[in-house]
């Protein structure tokens, strides 16, 4: 039992350490890592992950950066975050999970995939700005590419399910109900415009 205290107090402080390094924007040193394998093996058995990936839906996006940090802290590997909406049958988004900053960066899903066209149509009536969320641009998201399902997902109540669908994918992309932000490259998921 004495051992096992003293193991879990080395890994702490060893994890205390390389989220350190990584606050600093530095590799942690080799030592550090050697000292937590047994820990990580306990976790990972014998496989050592490339990195974690965290799949975020557009009511499930929001990842505290503290945990994003703990993550690649203990993995010892990048921790990646991927949009993934229904309209486009798969990933939208992908970069890596910010390990650090304000609470608008927590609902960071990474960039735009090369695949994917993604735009923002501006929506009335939020009640938000772009500004307020420190974004260049505030409003639904409007995707389109080879994934894309025709017009999106959604038919409008008094609209038959395939009169108009085609044209809209060829010409305007699937306007999905995901409220999204983009700062530069940066797209932040902000949840769904309707319940």
């Amino acid at each position: 039992e004495t051992q096992g205290h003293w193991l879990g107090l080395m890994s702490r402080i060893c994890f205390l350490v390389q989220a350190a390094f990584l606050d600093r924007g530095r590799r942690s040193p080799y030592v550090l890592d050697v000292l937590l394998r047994r820990v990580r093996s306990t976790v990972f058995g014998s496989v050592r992950p490339r990195f974690i990936l965290i799949l975020c839906t557009p009511t499930q996006a929001c990842m505290r950066h503290e945990l994003c940090r703990w993550l690649r802290t203990f993995g010892a590997c990048p921790v990646l975050k991927a949009l993934v909406v229904a309209e486009a049958v798969g990933f939208v988004t992908l970069g890596e999970a910010p390990y650090r900053g304000g609470s608008v960066k927590n609902f960071a899903v990474g960039q735009a995939l090369p695949y994917v066209d993604q735009s923002i149509q501006a929506v009335s009536g939020l009640g938000i700005s772009p500004s307020d969320l420190r974004c260049d641009e505030l409003g639904r998201m409007v995707i389109n590419g080879p994934s894309v399902v025709l017009g999106g997902t959604r038919p409008e109540p008094d609209q038959d399910r395939f009169d108009d669908r085609a044209e809209r994918q060829v010409h305007g992309g699937a306007a999905t109900d995901v409220l999204v932000g983009r700062r530069g490259a940066a797209i932040f998921v902000f949840g769904r415009l309707s319940s």
